[in-house]
């Protein structure tokens, strides 16, 4: 049907429907001029619907259940424009979010304390992030470049304290080999293991009492042998277990030899040696196998000299 033919039956109808009414009213003729203000705004509405493009609706709008509650919400808060399933902070909702930075998804239970959102920021890529009341999960880029996955308590937020790290499992961006970092409940590192990318990549495990200095550090040596240091609260060595050398080291409050436990002939040998030292450092006990076969003890007297047995 053309313009021309839906003006004809539009006229037609309302003419039709004052003269209908003439008869019954006892009027003589009826006048189409009383009826222009109809037509007119009939042709505007017209209009208006052949001019407006195709398939397009203008947010906001809402569409609502036979209980006139929401179902699909579409609308938009300063620069981000966001679809959302039900209503956020009561009952199930899924919103999908988009600003000129960002692309997210959020899928919420109730309040914002059970939430898991998915999206992309820009200059962060790529993150996922899970929420209880308790704690929080992130998977993705965290702070100071690290990317992996990064487990925090419950804080962060409006009316909160600032999030605390728990742990997280991360790699550096700009370098090879991750990290396992774990914190106790004030964030305070605890535990560290992963690559020493300034020692080779070699692998390695730190522990550390809350806030303080790492008091115990094993790690793989260059050529592969176990390693284990052992520090003071100051950070000075105080036991040194080495796989490579085959040697047990005690040192003394100044960082020096004490007493080693090795092979016998400087390491060399089949046998064993015990060495014991002054607060110099300097030998004053040392026994041990012979390369032979037997032992011999030596002591290192500062005014009788050496002394052994046999």
């Amino acid at each position: 049907m053309t313009r021309a033919d839906l003006r004809l039956a539009v006229l037609v109808a309302v003419t039709s429907s004052a003269a209908t009414a003439c008869l019954f009213t006892g009027i003589g003729t009826v006048s189409a001029q009383g009826n222009a203000l109809t037509l007119e705004a009939l042709e505007a509405r017209l209009h208006k619907l052949e001019n407006r493009p195709n398939n397009r609706v203008r947010a906001p709008f809402v569409v609502v259940d036979a209980g006139n509650k929401p179902i699909v919400t579409i609308d938009a808060a300063g620069n981000t424009h966001f679809l959302r399933m039900g209503v956020l902070g009561s009952g199930p909702a899924i919103q999908l979010e988009r600003t000129g930075a960002m692309a997210t998804v959020v899928t919420q239970l109730g309040s914002s304390d059970t939430q898991a959102r998915l999206g992309v920021l820009e200059g962060r890529g790529p993150r996922l992030e899970v929420y209880t009341k308790e704690h929080s999960t992130i998977v993705g880029n965290g702070s100071g470049n690290r990317h992996g996955v990064f487990l925090r308590d419950g804080g962060g937020g409006k009316g909160k304290p600032a999030a605390k790290s728990l742990g997280e499992f991360a790699v550096n961006i700009s370098e090879s080999g991750g990290i396992l970092r774990l914190f106790d409940k004030d964030g305070k590192t605890v535990l560290s293991a992963g690559s020493n990318t300034q020692e080779g990549g070699r692998g390695q495990i730190g522990l550390s009492a809350p806030g303080k200095a790492m008091g115990v550090l094993m790690y793989s040596g260059a050529d592969g042998a176990g390693e284990l240091r052992v520090f003071d609260a100051s950070g000075k060595g105080v036991v040194e277990l080495s796989g490579g050398l085959r040697h047990l080291l005690l040192a003394n409050r100044a960082g020096k030899p004490a007493a080693v436990m090795r092979l016998s002939q400087g390491g060399t040998g089949s046998g064993g040696n015990f060495t014991a030292t002054d607060a110099a450092g300097n030998n004053v006990v040392s026994a041990g196998a012979l390369s032979g076969s037997g032992g011999a003890l030596c002591v290192i007297h500062p005014k009788r000299g050496n002394q052994c047995f046999p």
